[in-house]
């Protein structure tokens, strides 16, 4: 693995990377606190998809995965506290109003899902995959994420499907499936990029390795 300095933002691939901070793990926890502190005082559960973690690692997943996002495209976090979750708020908003759902998953092959097969659970205009250039590994400064691809309620109609992953039947789609973050000259990628007019304020280096 190359080795970047803690808040480093480079492209791999179709791939955005970025090194977090230890600012970045810092309000990821304090976030991830707020949130789940909230929701235990209203006697709320958060929706798993792994029911052997403990209440406060999604949260902390959540908002570390936002956070990510947020750095590569100067886009503020929603850092509210719900007492239901945050069904119907996004996660990012960038340029011109466009907003954003984050999903982080904990290992680097996982896919983007929804916790319903219906695709209008995402409720974005697009929705971006976020995982670790190492499994499970996003709780130090210098560890790095990956902004795998990008999607939206069409694309998750029609090359979606539906998949139980041992806790209930879910929406996903494959990551090769996926719409590229970062591909030079790949039209879909232009399209992005022009559609939401959000390419980070920065030039790009241009990194053979993770």
């Amino acid at each position: 693995m190359a080795k970047h300095a803690p808040g480093d933002i480079w492209a791999y691939k179709t791939m955005i990377c970025y090194a977090l901070t230890q600012f970045d793990i810092d309000e990821a926890w304090r976030i991830a606190h707020g949130r789940n502190d909230r929701k235990e005082s209203q006697n709320v559960h958060s929706r798993k998809i792994d029911h052997k973690k403990s209440e406060l690692a999604p949260h902390y997943e959540g908002a570390i995965g936002e956070i990510g996002v947020g750095r590569v495209f100067n886009a503020e976090v929603d850092a509210g506290f719900w007492d239901h979750g945050d069904t119907g708020n996004p996660d990012l908003w960038l340029r011109y109003y466009i907003n954003v759902q984050v999903k982080l998953r904990t290992k680097r092959d996982y896919e983007f899902a929804l916790n319903t097969t219906d695709p209008r659970e995402l409720k974005a205009d697009i929705g971006i995959l976020v995982v670790p250039a190492v499994d499970r590994t996003f709780h130090n400064p210098g560890d790095v994420l990956i902004l795998r691809g990008w999607t939206d309620k069409l694309q998750l109609t029609l090359r979606g499907d539906d998949i139980s992953f041992g806790f209930g039947i879910r929406r996903r789609i494959k990551q090769t499936d996926m719409n590229p973050i970062y591909a030079g000259d790949n039209p879909l990628t232009r399209i992005f990029w022009r559609r939401y007019a959000i390419y980070p304020k920065l030039k790009l280096k241009i990194c053979g390795k993770v």
